[in-house]
């Protein structure tokens, strides 16, 4: 039997939430969250369509040293993340639960710790690393690509 993809995994996700609905059975917590997306987001696609128009080619979801990087330019040993305003807690954009903030706020604290400790073993084995905010990736993505070229050109 062949494996699903991921197209038809969502429809049947989706197809079990509409059955949810027709029985006025609200989604749980953890329903609700497997369905946040962590690949291919807005902000990631966005950029990735400036850099293949820039000529610049890539490698999405790539692992180096057992941390998954959301966009890896190989031939410049530059790794690209794409974080979200809400959970990495972006200064202009970052905000915090009212509803279980110790919760939340170990969480953002443990997500920040995380993105620091994978960057320090990128760097150690001779990766640049470049850490994007999700709203410099919206709207053409100027300060983004701009800071992009400037690691590749650097020696």
């Amino acid at each position: 039997m062949r494996p699903q993809s991921r197209t038809n995994t969502r429809l049947l996700k989706w197809r079990c939430t509409l059955k949810r609905m027709a029985k006025n059975r609200p989604l749980s917590r953890s329903e609700i969250m497997s369905r946040v997306g962590q690949r291919d987001t807005g902000p990631e696609l966005a950029l990735r369509r400036v850099l293949w128009r820039q000529g610049l080619r890539y490698r999405k979801n790539y692992r180096i040293e057992g941390i998954k990087v959301d966009i890896v330019i190989l031939s410049a040993r530059l790794a690209i993340f794409v974080d979200g305003c809400y959970w990495h807690q972006c200064p202009i954009h970052g905000t915090r639960p009212s509803s279980n903030a110790a919760f939340w706020i170990d969480k953002f604290r443990t997500n920040k710790a995380r993105d620091e400790r994978q960057g320090k073993r990128l760097k150690a084995a001779g990766w640049s690393v470049l850490r994007l905010w999700e709203h410099e990736c919206r709207r053409g993505c100027d300060s983004a690509l701009h800071a992009i070229m400037e690691l590749i050109r650097r020696p």
